[in-house]
């Protein structure tokens, strides 16, 4: 951001590519992690909302309205 440099280098996308893979393991464990799931659902909402290539300031401007 000093730099003027504003591509997205951790996508809503990639986010998501690891957190669901946390999900996985969670389940595979039998253990229980709401918040998480919480988490993770608001991420696919925003996702599913066109943000996929955008960073992590598209969940706080989603969440924001």
């Amino acid at each position: 951001i000093e730099t003027g440099e504003l591509k997205p280098g951790w996508t809503i996308r990639r986010v998501l590519k690891d957190m669901t893979r946390g999900a996985d393991v969670c389940s595979e464990q039998s253990f229980e992690a709401p918040i998480f799931a919480t988490a993770l659902q608001a991420y696919r909402e925003v996702g599913a909302a066109g943000n996929m290539e955008n960073d992590l300031t598209a969940l706080y401007t989603a969440f924001k309205k």
